[in-house]
């Protein structure tokens, strides 16, 4: 046992301790509904015992040929209370074992602290980079002033205009010039102010690599891991040089950001500038081209966004491949990929207008606990059938192997906190075969024990669980017709 760590030892008393708990209020619950019952229980006894000696008084020719049937019948009822008694119990069990791994999977999940990766995570979105080149643009306003405001400008200055100019002192202004004219009563005034403006354009190119892996925490959860890798390519339009300006936005949301950096023209940037942006400028000779290589890592949950752009910005030739452990999910509301192939989507767009985004849909909840769950909800009507059919073929040792298929099933809940949904579910399913084979016994007996275990593992085949299991209990069906149906009739009572 060395081999065993601290937290895997306090896990199992833990759970042990949650089951024994489970079926302790459950006994409490059990005795108390036959407590309430009770009264009923006598008096329907009291009254089949009077009618019994009643009929035997009055009919005391044929005592000991009622006698022979009432001892088969006492002997079937022993072995149907019995059998009762048990399947009771077991599907007890079974159900206090589904709540129990619920309850456990609900605190792990509400927690605030644990041990265990348990990340409380939203969905990413990352915005395309931001480019452009400055310009000089000059800007013209006009106002109309009536004789009196004319008067306070000469008694204040021009300064009471600023809540209608922009502002001279602005970043980027390089020439100012105010005039006046006269216009009948009123004076026009009028500014043009000349500043380096940054014009956006769109980027020639734009090839996008995401790589997604999806992990699953303890309580069945599920959050993944992005690798981001972009190349954009664009150049400088104009016919000399011209100061440029790349500016690649964090994603947002998510976990923490990790290994950002982006490399353009021989520059590392991997620290933001003095307006918290993380960002490139530099002059770049005329129509001369240029190539940015961003890469990151983060975390997420939920969906991952990239958004493209807006409606009135064209984009270039823009291509995203996105590739994950399984099949990936996309929102109605985004663009759909041009090309799938297995877990690989890619997105090919040539000179777009949209302002739709690529988004891709992580579903929060674990397919594998969803199967886990609606195992675990038909393991007591799988114990149902299996005792019917026991109680057919073999009714002297139904009770042992309902005892023994029950067990083999609380299996499954039991080691789901120690591996896979799936291989708690295998595992389980064959203990519970082996241990009802061997107590019902025969050909009959384990047929009925491996149709009973794939039965319990109908689930394990995703979306078609339900129809496994229909086509399952159709070939019983068949199987008990085709065993009854060259069996010779018994004989009516004369």
């Amino acid at each position: 046992m060395a081999f065993i760590t601290q937290p895997v030892l306090a896990r199992q008393r833990a759970m042990a301790q949650d089951f024994i708990n489970a079926l302790y209020h459950w006994f409490l619950t059990a005795v108390d509904v036959a407590r309430q019952l009770l009264p009923i229980f006598l008096i329907a006894g009291a009254a089949a015992l009077t009618l019994w000696l009643a009929y035997e008084k009055w009919s005391p020719a044929s005592q000991e040929k009622r006698a022979n049937r009432l001892k088969q019948a006492s002997a079937k009822t022993a072995q149907i209370l019995a059998l009762l008694l048990t399947l009771l119990a077991t599907t007890a069990v079974l159900t206090e074992a589904h709540q129990m791994v619920t309850a456990r999977r609900n605190t792990l999940e509400q927690a605030q602290a644990s041990r265990h990766k348990e990340p409380q995570l939203s969905g990413v979105e990352q915005y395309a980079p931001r480019i452009g080149y400055e310009a000089e643009r000059t800007y013209t306003r006009t106002l109309t002033l009536p004789p009196s405001f004319l008067a306070r400008v000469g008694e204040e200055g021009v300064q009471v205009l600023s809540p209608y100019l922009v502002d001279p002192s602005a970043d980027g202004v390089e020439k100012l010039a105010d005039t006046f004219r006269k216009s009948g009563e009123d004076v026009v005034f009028t500014r043009q102010l000349t500043r380096l403006d940054e014009i956006t354009i769109a980027a020639d190119s734009a090839d996008v690599k995401l790589n997604f892996e999806t992990h699953r925490t303890s309580s069945g959860q599920r959050y993944y891991q992005a690798y981001f890798d972009g190349t954009y390519r664009f150049h400088n339009p104009n016919p000399a040089p011209a100061p440029m300006r790349f500016i690649f936005p964090l994603p947002q949301g998510g976990g923490t950001v990790q290994g950002f950096f982006f490399d353009v023209q021989g520059a590392h940037v991997t620290e933001p500038d003095e307006h918290g942006m993380y960002s490139w400028t530099g002059t770049v000779p005329a129509r001369a081209n240029l190539a940015v290589h961003a890469h990151y890592e983060t975390t997420g949950g939920g969906s991952y966004a990239y958004l493209l752009g807006s409606e009135s910005r064209r984009i270039g030739d823009f291509h995203l491949q996105a590739t994950g452990a399984e099949q990936l999910k996309f929102a109605r509301s985004g663009i759909y990929p041009t090309a799938i192939t297995g877990a690989s989507a890619d997105w090919n767009l040539h000179d777009v207008l949209t302002a739709q985004s690529i988004n891709l849909v992580f579903p929060s909840a674990d397919l594998e606990a969803q199967l886990l769950d609606k195992t675990l909800s038909i393991l007591p009507l799988a114990a149902v059938l299996f005792a019917a059919g026991a109680m057919w073929l073999k009714p002297k040792r139904a009770v042992l192997g309902l005892a023994a298929f029950a067990l083999g099933l609380t299996v499954i809940p039991v080691t789901s906190s120690y591996a896979s949904p799936a291989i708690a579910t295998l595992v389980g399913c064959i203990v519970a075969v082996l241990g009802a084979g061997a107590a019902l016994g025969g050909k009959a007996g384990w047929a009925l024990a491996a149709l009973s275990g794939l039965f319990c593992a109908a689930f394990l085949t995703a979306e078609h669980g339900a129809l496994v299991a229909w086509v399952l209990a159709a070939g019983v069906v068949a199987a008990w017709g085709l065993v009854n149906r060259n069996r010779p009739l018994e004989p009516s009572p004369a």
